[in-house]
């Protein structure tokens, strides 16, 4: 994650981003709300893809609490927009996670 800007909207999305990514291992009912104020923030802020980034992580909230549907609808757009818009960060992180949820199914498995 890079450097916090110093002041503003734009600090407090920073901080946002970096609270849910935190909470996201640890609590992620806390992790939602920070994220959902991120996207919104985000938005508003007219930063799209720091919206769609935060859609995809409120997708992987959504999986967590067991809402598989809602997780592919927030989290197939969140990725194709990583992919057209070069934001390798939430590319990487999402193809990191599917792989650990392959690794996870295959060792529940046997193999």
């Amino acid at each position: 994650m890079a450097l916090p800007p110093r002041s503003g909207h734009q600090l407090r999305l920073w901080v946002l981003q970096a609270k849910g990514s935190a909470d996201l291992e640890i609590n992620p009912e806390s992790a939602r709300h920070a994220w959902e104020e991120s996207r919104d923030l985000a938005t508003e802020l007219g930063e799209l893809i720091r919206a769609s980034r935060a859609s995809g992580e409120l997708g992987v909230v959504a999986f967590l609490e067991g809402d598989t549907a809602t997780a592919l609808q927030l989290v197939a757009p969140a990725l194709a927009n990583s992919v057209v818009h070069k934001d390798t960060g939430t590319n990487v992180r999402s193809r990191s996670r599917r792989m650990a949820r392959f690794g996870a199914q295959r060792g529940s498995c046997g193999r």
